[in-house]
């Protein structure tokens, strides 16, 4: 038996699951829409593993520096806010969340103004940072 989705769903990813006869639900047939990921929810530009010629056009040596080690604790941004991570993992979870967002040694994000989350740093870690003004620096 082929399933097919609504027309109104067509072109989206889903879950199908059939329900076996003899469940409550009499052997319908159920459509679940996948969440999207945390990135796509919150606007959280990111290019994974950017290469060494990108960074350098984007002059990441000449932002500021910030490190830590193992920590979390909760952060808002008040301006948008490219980092460059160079070193560990970071762990991003949106206050009004239960997903996460992971992000690694070469990859390139940018948070926006007001998002607010929870930071979990593992092991020693460290990014390059700037602030942007309303539509610079686009990703």
């Amino acid at each position: 038996m082929a399933l097919s989705a609504p027309q109104h769903l067509t072109g989206t990813t889903l879950k199908v699951s059939a329900i076996p006869p003899g469940n409550s639900r009499g052997g319908q047939v159920v459509f679940a829409r996948e969440r999207p990921p945390v990135e796509k929810l919150y606007r959280l530009y990111v290019e994974r593993n950017i290469t060494k010629e990108r960074a350098e056009e984007l002059g990441v040596q000449r932002w500021r520096r910030w490190e830590s080690g193992k920590s979390e604790h909760d952060f808002g941004w008040q301006v948008d806010e490219q980092v460059f991570i160079t070193k560990g993992c970071l762990q991003v979870k949106p206050l009004d969340c239960p997903d996460s967002a992971y992000f690694y040694a070469g990859d390139l994000v940018r948070f926006p103004k007001w998002f607010e989350a929870t930071l979990f740093i593992e092991k020693d870690y460290e990014h390059r940072y700037r602030f942007l003004a309303y539509g610079e620096g686009e990703v």
